[in-house]
């Protein structure tokens, strides 16, 4: 005779704080809507996230815009210590991630924040550097940061910024089209 295996009992789902879905909820906000993201980043899943989305499991609007502000001052708080970093120390990351984690404490501040970011403006927008405008100190540093982004020096400059000067090289001269 045999005796029927006794069947797995079913895993309870887990019971998340309203603080813990108002949080995830906020995270929502800064990735933009991005559901797979946000599910991953909060380690839920992406079904129970969408399920708050919709306001299957009611969450407290107060509660999530205090998560959202919490979450808004600990990217600024972010964002302001990498404009800090002096890309000149030897020991500080390089200029590409220090600009990509800048990039994206922005652009999440500003999805928070319910303002235009990059992704978001249908019209694509154009920065250009008016270098005329910079003063000297500012080129300075300027040509310091392009120099260290490109790991190779750009062309000397003389003393007195408003007068560029080309300084001869060790590396000879391209000949001309007419020769």
């Amino acid at each position: 005779m045999t005796v029927p295996a006794k069947a797995k009992p079913r895993k309870r789902a887990p019971n998340y704080s309203e603080a813990f879905r108002a949080a995830a909820l906020a995270a929502l906000d800064a990735n933009g809507g991005n559901v797979r993201r946000t599910a991953r980043a909060m380690g839920i899943r992406e079904s129970t996230l969408r399920g708050w989305m919709t306001g299957r499991t009611p969450t407290d609007q107060g509660l999530r815009d205090q998560k959202r502000a919490e979450f808004d001052t600990v990217l600024e708080d972010f964002a302001r210590r990498l404009c800090e970093v002096d890309p000149m120390d030897r020991k500080a990351p390089n200029l590409r991630d220090l600009g990509v984690a800048l990039g994206i404490a922005v652009d999440k501040l500003l999805l928070l924040r319910g303002q235009p970011n990059a992704i978001s403006k249908s019209e694509s927008a154009t920065a250009t550097l008016d270098v005329a405008q910079l003063t000297r100190d500012e080129l300075l540093t300027l040509l310091k940061l392009q120099d260290k982004a490109s790991g190779r020096p750009q062309l000397p400059m003389a003393a007195d910024l408003a007068h560029p000067v080309i300084v001869a090289t060790d590396e000879e001269p391209a000949p001309d089209a007419d020769e």
